[in-house]
């Protein structure tokens, strides 16, 4: 959405229309400040939720590496050996992968959290404490126009030069009270382009930056590891053939008992 523009000059007209234009970036400026709450709030479930997943894949981790493979046979052939060796070197894996994300984790609060938050108190909190002091200036020097205008004529000339002393007092403290409250949501306006932005920018690419080591460290470990992707279905195929010649085994062994049992000796 845009708004008019707020002009220094406008100030001192202070016409409805100013006042009309100032309430715009107020309404601006509450849509703002409750939307970096919501984020700020988000944030940080985002982030208590990538300490409980990995401490969650940090515990599988620990499972998979207490696990003991046992084989049939007095030795284990080279696959066996492989396959024994493989949920060591996933949880190893997994490990890897857990450490860069609490390091994330870590860094996630001063990325994210505590940008939003220093600019929603300095920059928003500084701006509702010029609205405050506009307000309070702008009371004080309607009501003492008001009690100028209602000033007698009859009164001593002493008096009215006071008076206009008093008015012209209230006047200057309404002006730059209304000009410094022009100037500080020029600043915010301007601020959150990048002081909002930026933040938010830099934890979604430390999210990436962490998928992509993620894919880049399994890629390297899976060159390495014993037991990679490709050997699995193998062993699977070397099953299915030697479930095949059981199978073979144990109908030729039937039938050859069948037949044993059933031939008499003469």
């Amino acid at each position: 959405m845009v708004h008019p523009a707020l002009e220094f000059s406008d100030c001192y007209s202070d016409s409805p229309d100013f006042r009309e234009r100032l309430k715009c970036y107020e309404n601006e400026l509450e849509k703002t400040n409750k939307f970096l709450k919501d984020v700020i709030k988000d944030g940080n479930n985002v982030i208590n939720t990538f300490k409980e997943y990995s401490l969650a894949v940090q515990k599988f981790s620990q499972t998979l590496q207490s696990f003991q493979f046992d084989f049939i046979g007095d030795t284990l052939t080279d696959d066996e050996m492989n396959i024994a060796e493989s949920f060591r070197e996933f949880a190893g894996l997994l490990q890897d992968v857990e450490e860069a994300r609490m390091m994330l984790v870590q860094n996630a609060s001063d990325l994210l959290i505590k940008p939003l938050e220093k600019f929603r108190k300095e920059q928003i909190g500084v701006t509702k404490e010029r609205r405050k002091k506009f307000e309070k200036e702008s009371e004080k020097y309607y009501s003492q126009l008001d009690k100028h205008v209602n000033l007698s004529s009859k009164k001593k000339e002493t008096q009215l030069q006071e008076a206009d002393e008093q008015l012209d007092k209230e006047r200057q403290a309404f002006y730059e009270s209304s000009v410094e409250y022009v100037y500080q949501i020029q600043q915010v306006q301007e601020k959150k382009k990048f002081d909002v932005v930026e933040p938010v920018l830099a934890f979604l690419q430390s999210i990436l930056t962490l998928n992509n080591l993620t894919v880049e460290m399994y890629t390297f470990r899976n060159k390495g590891t014993k037991c990679n992707t490709g050997e699995i279905p193998f062993q699977k195929v070397q099953f299915c053939t030697i479930q095949v010649d059981i199978s073979t085994f144990m109908v030729h062994f039937c039938t050859f008992k069948l037949y044993f049992c059933t031939f008499k000796i003469p």
